[in-house]
């Protein structure tokens, strides 16, 4: 047991839910959670116990460990049994980014109380918004307060009120499954896995989902914006990768090769934070997709010109398909690429009559495809068994050196590249994990309904698509052609069954 006092056993009454729900936030931010770290692991368990406070022995509950996992890390649930077979998930997850960007603060970061007061000391230090905030008591400062402590502990409340009901005689007229997972803020991993608890449990128990409440945050459109928001769906998310081919050459020769670092950099310019690529729904605007790596495969230094790099863009989607975006970015990336091949050989040309030298002639002609034409290509050339061999090799030596999915995937594509007999400059697009599918709220759904009317009877606007990436995404299953894209431009799919469909 944590140096926390025990949560009382009397369940909040209506008056008391908001400074209940405050104290409870404030446990769990003290005990931390960061993204696969030990704490994260720990988490799981310490929430599994704080269930068991509030029960009174009317919740089943259990820890669901993730499968595979080197970090051992589980999913808490609890089950509420009611009348009827209608169930509603609560769903919440409990791991948190890293503290490093508190800085000085850092060491108090996982203490709401002592820093606020920290922060006070030296509030000159910030803009005047966080300012207001400090001097009100309407404002809670640490890490995973918003994202999403508060979340988890307003479903505490509900459960702990719900357990008062059923003690008090009057049963619930449905089932009520809490979920609490790990990896949100990285893979996902841990809502993955609940896809299987979740299969199990309507299976074993004879319950139908009819829906989830999720209490991830949500943040100001607008400077003063204090409108209070429920969204009936969520946005997709796609990761593209763009693989970039330029031409071997010395730095003392630069004109006679093409540099991949500067291919890569016009095509970083042309795509992220381009508003116009940005998806929309009607009067509803997705963020514009964002460049989150961009670097070459040098690891040492020498004077030869970078001939090959790679990046990846985030990528959220209200309405477009994977399809839609792999052909979106193909034209964005070949528009670039054109553009930068004839700007360099405009500075090739100046070059060359300042220092009194014909120019020889420039035959770069950019390229621009897909991973499965690659692929296709490479067969052809090299053969399918021979390609699919290197291929599976390349995967496995990465693995063996705990390389992450999008390292691995660059890779698959770079080693694809090389037996595809192709030259640059080039650029090719596929997709990285993780995935995450766009849901709608389905209007004729009695629980959406439901869900619209209390909302707006608390004065909240209700849209259709939360802009951030969310769990929610795995509740919702995707149509088969939906799919056919992501999974022929996606080096790591595999079809066979698995919890992420990844290898």
């Amino acid at each position: 047991m944590d140096s926390d006092r025990t949560i009382s056993a009397s369940a909040p009454s209506r008056d008391d839910a908001i400074p209940r729900a405050l104290e409870l936030t404030k446990r769990m931010v003290r005990w931390g959670s960061a993204s696969r770290t030990a704490e994260e692991c720990q988490f799981s368990s310490r929430l599994h116990a704080l269930l068991g406070e509030i029960d009174d022995g009317l919740l089943e509950r259990g820890l669901f460990p993730v499968p595979d996992d080197p970090w051992q890390r589980s999913v808490s649930w609890a089950f509420m049994r009611g009348e009827g077979t209608s169930t509603v998930i609560l769903m919440s997850h409990f791991d948190t980014v890293g503290t490093e960007d508190y800085g000085a603060l850092q060491q108090y970061a996982l203490d709401p109380d002592t820093l606020r007061t920290q922060m006070q000391a030296v509030a000159s230090q910030f803009d005047p918004g966080t300012q207001a905030h400090l001097a009100s008591d309407d404002w809670l400062f640490g890490r995973g307060t918003a994202d999403m402590k508060s979340g988890i502990a307003a479903h505490l409340v509900v459960l702990e009120r719900l357990c008062r009901r059923v003690r008090s005689g009057s049963p619930l007229p449905g089932n009520v499954l809490f979920l609490c997972t790990p990896d949100e803020e990285c893979e996902s991993a841990g809502i993955l896995a609940a896809v299987e608890l979740l299969a199990r449990m309507k299976q074993e128990r004879n319950i139908k989902f009819i829906g989830a409440i999720n209490n991830d945050y949500f943040a100001p459109r607008y400077e003063g914006d204090e409108s209070k928001r429920v969204y009936t769906g969520t946005v997709g998310k796609l990761l593209a990768g763009l693989y970039v081919r330029g031409v071997e050459t010395h730095a003392g020769e630069p004109y006679d090769g093409c540099d991949a670092d500067l291919l890569l950099a016009e095509i970083v310019q042309a795509v992220s934070m381009r508003a116009e690529l940005a998806d929309a729904d009607g009067d509803e605007v997705a963020p514009p997709p964002v460049m989150l790596k961009a670097t070459d495969f040098k690891e040492t230094y020498d004077v030869q010109v970078p001939f090959d790099a790679y990046g990846y863009v985030n990528f959220l989607t209200f309405t477009l398909s994977p399809q839609d975006v792999c052909d979106l970015l193909l034209a964005v990336v070949h528009d670039a690429l054109s553009h930068s091949v004839a700007r360099v050989h405009g500075e090739r040309i100046r070059w060359h009559e300042r220092a009194g030298i014909a120019a020889p002639p420039d035959s770069a002609v950019p390229v621009t495809l897909a991973y499965e034409d690659l692929l296709r290509t490479a067969r052809t050339c090299s053969g399918a068994e021979a390609v699919d061999h290197a291929l599976a090799e390349t995967n496995r030596s990465l693995q063996k050196n705990d390389a992450d999915a999008r390292l691995r995937s660059a890779h698959i594509v770079r080693r694809l590249w090389d037996l595809s007999g192709l030259t640059g400059p080039a650029a090719v697009v596929y997709y990285s994990p993780p995935y995450y599918p766009q849901v709608s709220g389905d209007t004729s759904s009695g629980f959406v309904a439901a869900v619209d009317q209390a909302a707006r009877a608390h004065g909240a606007d209700v849209l259709r698509r939360y802009p951030y990436m969310s769990d929610a995404s795995y509740l919702s299953a995707q149509p088969i052609d939906h799919l056919a894209a992501l999974k022929s431009n996606m080096p790591l799919w595999r079809d066979e069954p698995d919890v992420t469909g990844y290898s």
